[in-house]
């Protein structure tokens, strides 16, 4: 007769194993944790995305225990994954690199080694960009920098690197520098690993495959199956991105609209989706597939869904169209509560963009408590010296401004800067909505100079950052808002004189 476990599926497993951990009953959570993974390992093989996140959450229970070695060794697993499946970049692969470099952390103060210090893998190029990529996402800038950078010189150089080395360090590179803010030269790295897919996708289609660039031009879809390499996805994506971040917002959207095309055919049409030499059907006719594998292949395409949908919302509320920005992250959302647990970081990401946005929308009150939970769980899973969590701030001192609660939002505004400003340039064009955030705040408490002056900063940074016609809309905003602040202290010194 089979065991309970047996019986039980394994996300029941993964949510008994989450609530043990969350009551600290570190033994009942590795218990079930253990049974999940290798349950779903019998069904669905070594690699599935359910298969990393129980690796991350058993990582997890290990480090609790003090297990450091074990703990690590479960983490480099669940990383491998995401990385194969969703990138190395994607919100899951930082959540898990997050993890590693805290536990790594914890080592070296402990065994009193000190400073922290990068060493390239020994392994060939495509370890050393990951390796790249992973400093980029722990925020280390200049160390992925230097990576990336020799990565990058010796793939261009080396005769005998392959198309695919040479995609994945210019797309790696390309993203180090938009998350620089150098978005001239990130644009021109993209637009050469284009070049490069587009060479890729030439051997595809010499093999009989339909291409993956004619469909994004095309307005009708072929009947014929559509393979796709996810790296070209990311590519396309990533360029869309770049423009996103450098202002040309209209050229960003349609892009990111013709991505999220693709994939969407990918639920309803014969679609092959390719992810290294991992090859996924999405057919609704398929019927050689069992019930369970393509349950997992659906939901790794749903991710990746996700994440176009979270970078369209992105867009729209760039352009300023937040009903449309506010749908494109609830359907991230509704993605990622399906598939995910309540506490990984996308969905921590996905409850801060609908927070940014109801606040946009002057919901500020249905927003906090999205963002409570966006800024508890970054915290836990990037540090309070990430991006990610300062981004956080950003939104939560909106929500708190929007309910007057202003001393609780200036603090966490002012929490926000300083992390930036030890991350960022001094320009950088991240920023600016978190300066014009603090001069919100000024401003609302009287200190009207003090706000102008932030607007002027911001100001400054924009024009150091964009030309004519690139952000047009976010410079609007902020001469209005330094016009206003500008003639509320005049007004005040007015006021001041008559008094007197």
């Amino acid at each position: 007769m089979p065991s309970l476990f047996s019986q039980r599926r394994v996300p029941d497993l993964v949510k008994n194993g989450q609530n043990a951990l969350i009551n600290g009953n570190n033994d009942d959570a590795l218990n079930y944790f253990k049974k999940a993974l290798k349950r779903e390992r019998r069904l669905n093989g070594d690699g599935s995305i359910l298969a990393a996140r129980i690796l991350h959450n058993i990582g997890l229970v290990l480090a609790s225990n003090g297990e450091s070695l074990a703990a690590m060794n479960s983490f480099e697993e669940a990383l491998h994954i995401r990385q194969d499946k969703l990138g190395p970049g994607s919100e899951e692969s930082a959540e898990t690199t997050a993890q590693m470099i805290k536990l790594l952390d914890e080592i070296r103060i402990q065994s009193g080694i000190g400073e922290r210090k990068f060493v390239k893998g020994n392994n060939g190029t495509l370890v050393d960009i990951d390796v790249g990529t992973n400093l980029l996402e722990w925020g280390e800038y200049d160390e992925a920098e230097r990576v990336l950078s020799e990565c990058l010189d010796f793939v261009t150089s080396n005769k005998e690197a392959t198309d695919d080395e040479i995609l994945k360090a210019q797309s790696a590179m390309a993203a180090l520098f938009r998350a620089q803010g150098k978005y001239k030269e990130a644009k021109q790295l993209y637009l050469e690993a284009m070049k490069v897919a587009r060479k890729i996708e030439s051997r595809a289609l010499s093999n009989g495959i339909p291409p993956v660039f004619k469909e994004l031009n095309t307005s009708t879809s072929s009947d014929k199956p559509l393979e796709i390499d996810i790296s070209i996805i990311n590519s396309i994506a990533g360029y869309a991105e770049i423009l996103r971040k450098g202002g040309e917002l209209w050229q960003a959207k349609d892009l990111h609209k013709k991505v999220r095309k693709i994939l969407l055919s990918a639920k309803s049409k014969r679609l092959n989706i390719r992810c290294g030499n991992t090859i996924g059907i999405y057919s609704t006719d398929y019927v050689n597939e069992s019930k369970s594998d393509r349950v997992v292949e659906e939901s790794e395409i749903d991710l990746h869904l996700a994440i176009s949908h979270t970078q369209l919302g992105c867009t729209f509320f760039a352009l300023k169209k937040y009903n449309d920005a506010f749908l494109e992250h609830q359907a991230a959302l509704d993605i990622r509560l399906h598939s995910l647990e309540f506490t990984d970081a996308p969905i921590s990401e996905s409850f801060n963009y609908c927070a940014e946005t109801l606040c946009s929308m002057e919901n500020n009150s249905d927003a906090l408590p999205l963002s409570l939970h966006a800024v508890h769980v970054r915290k836990l899973e990037f540090g309070i010296r990430h991006p990610a969590f300062a981004h956080a701030l950003s939104v939560l001192s909106k929500c708190y401004q929007g309910i007057h609660r202003s001393s609780e939002a200036f603090e966490c505004i002012q929490w926000c800067l300083d992390i930036c400003e030890a991350i960022f340039s001094a320009n950088h064009a991240n920023l600016i909505p978190n300066v014009l955030a603090k001069g919100d705040i000024l401003h609302s408490l009287g200190y009207f100079e003090k706000a102008a002056e932030c607007y002027r900063k911001a100001k400054d940074i924009h024009t150091t950052n964009f030309i004519t016609g690139q952000n047009d809309l976010q410079l609007e905003e902020i001469q209005k808002k330094l016009t206003h602040a500008t003639m509320a202290t005049s007004n005040k010194g007015c006021s001041s004189t008559l008094n007197e």
